[in-house]
């Protein structure tokens, strides 16, 4: 469902508050070494705040893979992103917005698009980091009729299993039929994990992928 880079769009210029030092908003990682930032700015009248990591332009967009994003002087990550997720981190006033694209199969014919789907905000309150992460609500949704094509075509695979690649395609749309409000998707991706705890490999992966972020969106939404 998720890619293996991370996009980030910064709409602003680097800043620095009075008296702050370019040296200051190094990052010290897991391993020892001192890494310069890549990109620095900041929020309102607060210390910046950087992004550490492996970079790659590509048109006017610059490629984050493995990153951090952390406040200036700080020795704790505000947050850190490996290589299997992609975001786009913008920043609107005196928030920045990290949204985190994932393989979404809404469009025509079924057809996957990344798109931003996970979304963290972050502010500052009393001198503190805040982040609220919520998943987005705007994306399009299935048709009934859309919704009813993924279940049968879902009912129609026969165990044992025999193309894997299918039926990761399956699940995939059997979530968004689930986030798009039908209760039989909700049912059948309930039981999915146990039923099929025993793959192994990339299929393993790609499926828990799958099945963690359906958990995980079905307890945001209580």
């Amino acid at each position: 469902m998720k890619t293996a880079t991370c996009i980030l769009v910064f709409s602003f210029q680097t800043t620095f508050t009075i008296g702050q030092k370019a040296s200051d908003c190094n990052w010290l990682s897991e391993n020892g070494t001192v890494e310069t930032p890549i990109k620095i700015f900041r929020l309102s009248q607060y210390r910046p705040l950087a992004v550490s990591g492996t970079e790659e332009k590509k048109g006017n967009a610059i490629l984050y893979s493995g990153f951090v994003l952390y406040q200036c002087g700080k020795k704790t990550a505000i947050n850190e992103w490996d290589g299997t997720q992609t975001c786009t981190i913008q920043q609107n006033k005196d928030s920045l917005i990290a949204q985190e694209l994932y393989s979404i199969p809404n469009g025509k014919n079924f057809s996957v698009k990344q798109l931003p789907f996970y979304v963290t905000k972050y502010y500052f309150k009393d001198n503190q980091i805040i982040g609220v992460s919520f998943y987005s609500n705007d994306l399009r949704k299935y048709t009934n009729k859309e919704i009813n094509q993924v279940l049968v075509n879902f009912e129609k695979i026969k165990e044992p299993i025999s193309n894997f690649d299918d039926y990761l395609v399956a699940v995939n749309r059997l979530f968004w039929a689930f986030v798009c409000g039908s209760k039989k998707a909700d049912n059948y991706l309930a039981v999915l994990k146990k039923k099929y705890g025993t793959f192994d490999g990339a299929v393993a992966e790609e499926f828990d992928m799958l099945i963690t972020t359906y958990e995980n969106y079905k307890q945001q939404k209580k």
